[in-house]
């Protein structure tokens, strides 16, 4: 089973230089998931900034509980999508 979406991997110095996921689903059903670290405007009030995540939508900004190890932060970013996509 396919989730219908692309996943991206961004941050050539591993993510806590300055890395995101991203699942892209709007060719699917117009939403997309991505934990990121840069520091946008829009991110400056949640507890977890720069750590954040894009619930949705890109102005959908909430606190990131993806942990900032490389490894925990996919670990957990393909948790969401399983728990999505495959329950």
């Amino acid at each position: 089973q396919l989730v219908g979406g692309l996943i991206q991997t961004r941050g050539a110095e591993g993510f806590e230089a300055a890395g995101r996921l991203h699942l892209e689903r709007r060719h699917v059903d117009g939403t997309i998931l991505r934990v990121d670290n840069y520091p946008h405007q829009r991110a400056v009030r949640v507890r977890s900034f720069p750590h954040h995540f894009h619930d949705g939508q890109d102005i959908q900004v909430k606190e990131s509980s993806f942990g900032i190890v490389p490894e925990e932060v996919l670990t957990n970013f393909l948790a969401i999508i399983r728990d999505r996509f495959f329950h």
